[in-house]
């Protein structure tokens, strides 16, 4: 009795995993196939994931805010939100993107205008930069995680991590024809006193 019952457990749980690897897939699927066609419908602007984009302070001389290896999170908002202080990820004129802070907004020929400046700079830009130049609000810095972007990007790096996981996918599948193979043998021994009785 025990045993039919932890059969059941395993059987469930595995279908758990099964359907919870789908689902993975699948929104990985989704979200791949968005980015790619945002990078050929708008090849001028960052790809996004639900309105959040992500870049890699490269910059040595950023700020406390910021530092360089920071990954930077930005997320789109309505124009109607943009508010002076607000640090703010923009493409300059050499089509590098840049986070700055606004210093003053306003409306020429129903375009917004952005007088930005450096975070910790008490000297504003003398550039002004369009809203079509925008690329997000900054919402979130996770300090030094793009430095390990980086490293991982690295051919060498990138060999070693696919095989790591090719490994890992290969000993899963062993585990499981083996537990597969130790629960078919076991129902088959419980049949087979089943039938001598």
């Amino acid at each position: 009795m025990a045993s039919i019952l932890k059969t059941k457990l395993n059987q469930m749980l595995k279908t758990l995993l099964d359907g919870l690897y789908w689902v993975l897939l699948i929104i990985l699927t989704v979200v791949t196939i968005s980015l790619v066609f945002q990078q050929i419908m708008h090849p001028d602007k960052i790809p996004h994931v639900f309105g959040y984009k992500i870049f890699i302070i490269m910059d040595e001389y950023m700020t406390d805010e910021l530092k360089k290896g920071d990954l930077a999170i930005t997320k789109n908002i309505d124009k109607e939100v943009y508010q002076t202080q607000d640090s703010m990820a923009f493409r300059n004129r050499a089509g590098f993107v840049t986070i700055h802070q606004i210093q003053d907004i306003f409306e020429r020929n129903d375009q917004l205008y952005f007088q930005m400046k450096a975070l910790e700079s008490e000297t504003t830009d003398t550039k002004y930069v369009n809203e079509s130049n925008i690329e997000g609000k900054l919402v979130k810095r996770i300090p030094l995680v793009g430095l390990i972007l980086l490293y991982v990007q690295m051919p060498q790096v990138m060999a070693g991590v696919i095989l790591f996981i090719m490994l890992c996918g290969a000993v899963a599948l062993k585990i499981a024809r083996h537990l597969d193979e130790r629960d078919f043998k076991k129902e088959q021994a419980q049949l087979k006193n089943t039938l001598l009785i």
